[in-house]
């Protein structure tokens, strides 16, 4: 496996809810969206376009989503 710099930058590993938080928390702020947006598309199997809808999906899924490595490595709604 590949070592994810914008994670690592981040210093959230890749299979902790927190890097999702924290992307979303970029999308917010406008900091970083770039990067927010990579992680993101990487590690769910979500393609929106907008930060409201990564932002209204993540407050409405956080609670049920889990990171598979089967499915990807990605974190998936349980």
């Amino acid at each position: 496996m590949i070592l994810d710099e914008d994670a690592k930058s981040l210093g959230i590993a890749n299979n902790d809810i927190k890097l999702l938080e924290k992307a979303v928390s970029m999308l917010k702020t406008g900091r970083d969206k770039e990067m927010a947006y990579r992680l993101l598309l990487k590690y769910t199997k979500q393609t929106f376009k907008t930060d409201e809808e990564w932002v209204n999906w993540f407050k409405k899924n956080h609670k049920n989503l889990y990171f598979s490595e089967g499915d990807g490595y990605k974190f998936i709604i349980i």
